[in-house]
């Protein structure tokens, strides 16, 4: 009601010349609207009053933002709505994430399988639509060509996380390890100690009947020669140089005979 509730007759027989009148009042909008909250200025909303939505903290007001109080005590069946803040969407072709990305959560972001994270594993949305810290990166895990082998061959098809790299000596040599393969790691980088090919070596003690193996060089290595010295007394017949072969055996066909007197 606008004016007094009441009205009193003159001496003239006549009312007041500005009568009292009833108008519409709409219920506290606030009340309507979740998670928003009311000015302290307002405590009455009559026909005709605008009221202005003001959204909780973590919360933004959807339009409309303004509401009007209509004759018939409501406001309308348009209402504004006060959302939520949400952070961006993370998910990528290769990033997923556990959590919710509304405001003062916090998420946990991995990257598919053969991918390593950069950035930042953990993120919080913030107040103001935005997250802690930039969104992290995946990048693919490659380790690239693995370390060549010196007298010796490398076995790969992949260079991804976990792939394996077989190594194996040429004929004439021998791996120092019994480890003979590399992985992939995620950090990019091949995890394991390379094998060293050493040659094969021939042994010097090999009995001869009646002669002995004197090695050319200090050293009776796979490929490195060697001479057959006879006893004495006795003569050699055939090759008098052989070579020590990859399976560690001097090769040579020969033959020691007795000098006849």
């Amino acid at each position: 009601m606008s004016g007094n509730s009441s009205i009193v007759c003159d001496e003239e027989s006549r009312w007041p010349v500005v009568l009292p009148s009833c108008i519409a009042v709409c219920p506290n909008p606030y009340s309507l609207v979740a998670n928003s909250r009311l000015p302290e200025s307002m405590t009455q909303f009559t026909e005709g009053s605008i009221a202005v939505i003001k959204c909780e903290l973590g919360y933004i007001p959807r339009q409309p933002q303004y509401m009007l109080c209509q004759s018939n005590g409501t406001w309308g069946d348009n209402l504004p709505v006060c959302s939520p803040v949400t952070c961006p969407d993370l998910h990528s072709e290769h990033l997923q994430y556990e959590g919710e990305n509304l405001h003062l959560s916090t998420i946990r972001l991995y990257c598919d399988t053969e991918y390593r994270l950069i950035g930042h594993s953990v993120l919080e949305c913030q107040l103001n639509g935005k997250w802690s810290y930039p969104p992290p990166i995946c990048e693919y895990i490659d380790c690239g060509p693995p370390p060549n082998l010196v007298h010796g061959s490398v076995q790969y098809s992949l260079t991804s996380l976990n792939a394996e790299v077989q190594y194996a000596c040429n004929p004439g040599y021998t791996l120092n390890s019994t480890n003979s393969s590399v992985i992939c790691s995620n950090t990019s980088t091949w995890l394991g100690e390379v094998p060293v090919c050493n040659p094969v070596t021939c042994d010097e003690e090999v009995i001869i009947p009646n002669g002995s193996i004197q090695p050319l060089l200090l050293t009776s290595v796979f490929g490195s020669y060697a001479h057959v010295v006879c006893d004495e007394g006795y003569r050699l017949r055939g090759a008098r140089q052989v070579i020590c072969s990859a399976d560690g055996k001097w090769m040579a066909k020969v033959s020691i005979r007795k000098i006849s007197s």
